[in-house]
């Protein structure tokens, strides 16, 4: 009885020593952190459909989600797509919008194990043409990297860490 035990451990002992390490390489190695944002810069919009236009993110991009509302960050929609690397500006089609509302989107890449940052909102300026043809020009509203949005984040979270900081010194 006390061999199957011994064996039971030797085995799970190999195993963790000289294939675990293997299988997290691997998934690490295939793991790519996307760092950059797509730039959309351009909306084609008639009553009831936008064409969105942007740069891709060729560094392990597997698909892009589009997310939108009528208001900037009002994520009220969100459509995913699958898309690899691409040479050209990447083209995709929202229909069945509502030809009374005003739409602001913003699209990010995606990879297997990570998303990337947000591209800056974009509203879609239309003005409905008597043949029920609109065509806007993108215009950025509000940057996901603005600066001023960093600092206001980023200054009180400096200020509560160097807090946390100090007072656990305090107290040990």
């Amino acid at each position: 009885m006390r061999a199957p035990k011994i064996l039971y451990f030797l085995f799970l002992f190999l195993f963790i020593v000289f294939v675990s390490p293997q299988i997290g390489t691997k998934a690490l190695a295939q793991c790519v952190t996307i760092t950059g944002a797509p730039n959309l810069y351009q909306i084609d919009r008639t009553p009831t459909q936008a064409i969105l236009y942007f740069t891709p993110v060729n560094t392990g991009t597997s698909k892009y989600v589009i997310t939108y509302g009528d208001a900037i960050g009002a994520e009220q929609h969100s459509v995913s797509f699958a898309y690899g690397t691409s040479t050209g500006a990447v083209k995709y089609t929202l229909n069945d919008l509502n030809p009374t509302v005003k739409y602001y989107f913003k699209v990010r890449a995606v990879s297997d194990c990570s998303s990337g940052p947000w591209s800056a909102w974009v509203g879609d300026n239309i003005t409905p043409t008597p043949t029920g043809k609109a065509k806007s020009t993108a215009m950025p509203v509000a940057g996901a990297n603005d600066a001023r949005n960093i600092a206001l984040i980023s200054i009180p979270m400096i200020l509560a860490g160097l807090f946390l900081l100090t007072s656990s010194r305090k107290s040990a």
